[in-house]
Formats: structure tokens, sequence, C-alpha cells
């Protein structure tokens, strides 16, 4: 299993790697440091916010992590709850007729009661997924950018992420001197579970950013 995870990922990382390499070696248009970035977004609210959610969220799946991890490596707690759940089966069986190739009411429960107790932990982690686009609404989908550098091969995002040249655009906006906030066709960050379409670059000219992206895109609409 875990050499078909290594494949599989080899896999995705080398047209990743190399775009990268290619965006990388294009002419430097315009690049950004990580406190000139830091900087412009302490200043906005909408960023903090954005922040605060994000905060709050990460807060919540690691409680219902540290829940999970206590129940599955402590023994009392995990054989308690799988005690309960046998009990409350062997209740709900009881005179019932039960095949024999099944193991009759006691092996049932017992059977169902471990496979139960596993789907819990997939459940916990559902939660934790719903919970995360509840608490963040239409922000779950925000990249935002700590440093991007533009050359005229394409843009990459925090040294790792590459955008090459030409990309479809099909909504964007700007606020004035804080960012540039574009929208993809297509989705990217899935190799680093962030997929998203909506890349936010801070900037003190998001205006001349848009212009020097604006001619090496396909653009189909603006907010």
């Amino acid at each position: 299993m875990t050499v078909v995870l290594v494949i599989y990922v080899g896999r995705r990382a080398k047209p990743l790697i190399k775009d990268l390499e290619t965006v990388m070696q294009g002419r430097a248009i315009y690049k950004v440091k990580r406190e000139e970035l830091q900087e412009i977004m302490l200043k906005d609210p909408e960023y903090l916010e954005v922040m605060r959610k994000k905060l709050k969220v990460g807060v919540i799946q690691w409680v219902f992590f540290m829940i999970s991890l206590a129940i599955f490596l402590t023994p009392y707690l995990r054989e308690g709850l799988r005690y309960g759940i046998t009990t409350m089966l062997l209740h709900s069986l009881k005179g019932k007729q039960i095949p024999y190739i099944l193991g009759g009411v006691e092996k049932l429960s017992l059977l169902v009661s471990y496979e139960l107790l596993y789907m819990s932990f997939m459940l916990i982690a559902l939660m934790m997924s719903r919970i995360a686009k509840i608490l963040m609404r239409d922000r779950v989908g925000v990249i935002i950018p700590n440093t991007y550098t533009l050359t005229d091969r394409g843009i990459v995002i925090d040294n790792r992420i590459p955008l090459k040249f030409p990309i479809e655009i099909i909504n964007y906006r700007i606020k004035r001197r804080k960012y540039l906030e574009i929208e993809l066709k297509e989705q990217i960050g899935r190799e680093f579970m962030q997929p998203t379409r909506r890349i936010r670059f801070y900037s003190k000219s998001p205006g001349k950013l848009w212009t020097l992206i604006r001619d090496l895109c396909n653009v189909s609409s603006s907010e």
C-alpha cells in the first residue's frame, strides 16, 4: 500500500515540478516579499476575518482529532464504547432468529460493534469537514499567498504552486491599494490538499499587477 501511495504521489508531483521549473526559468516581471505582503494583509479587515475563521476551524478540527486519537489509543475507552454498542445490539436482537452461518446473536453483535466503532472514526472525519465548510462559508476556497513571483511564463505562489500562462480567468476583482483576487476556470492546489479556484494577491498596486497579468491570460468577466 505504501509503495502504491509513493508511486501515485510521485506521478502527481512530476508535472507540477516541471511547470514550476518552466515558470521560474522565465523573465521575472514582478516579485513581492513576505514582509511587504504581511504589512498590507494585517491592515485588511477581510484578511483578519479569514484568518480568524481558519483558526476557529483549526481548533475544532484539533479537538475532534484528539477525541478520535484518545478513543483509538486508550484501551478502556475503546473497549467501553464497543461494549456499549454490543450491549445495545444484543438487546435489540434478543429473541430474533439469526442464521447459523452468521454465528448467532452474540457473534453477530460483536462483529457489528467492531464495524460501527471504526465507522465512527470516519463519521468524525466527515463532521470535521462539514463544520469547516460551514464556518468558512464562501472563504473556504481562497488561497492567500505569503509570497509570489510573476514571470513572463506564469506565476509561482509560495515558491511551490505554479500557474503556467496562459491561464483561464473567469472572474476577478480589485480592491484599491489592497489586493487583486482572481477566479480560475480550473482548480489548483490539489497536490497540497488546498483545491480552489480563487487566489488573492495582496499588493500595494493591485491595478498595476492586474495590468501585468491581464495580457497573458484569457479573461471572461470582472466584478
